[in-house]
């Protein structure tokens, strides 16, 4: 049986982390969301707040977004299972 593919967008996000307060979006720049973490980027901590607070601002469930590359670097590429218009009119917010 055939699975239909996934809709979705990348999105380039750039990460702060161990920042005084967690701040998703701090900016948007075209493709590029920049956003601060409190948690330290060790043992997965910052990309599990990262994967929390994504989903809290597209409003979609934790398994809807993917890293896809930068998984130890504060530049990433994350997947979002989500129509891009969506994607935009949430981010034109900021």
């Amino acid at each position: 049986m055939d699975h239909p593919k996934t809709q979705g967008i990348y999105i380039e996000i750039v990460v702060k982390a161990n920042s005084k307060k967690t701040e998703v979006p701090t900016r948007v720049e075209g493709n590029i969301i920049y956003v601060k973490i409190k948690s330290p980027p060790r043992h997965g901590k910052a990309n599990k707040e990262l994967l929390r607070e994504l989903s809290k601002l597209f409003n979609v469930s934790q398994d809807r977004i993917n890293i896809v590359s930068g998984h130890s670097s504060s530049r990433k590429t994350i997947f979002l299972e989500m129509s891009q218009k969506n994607v935009k009119d949430i981010l034109s917010q900021f």
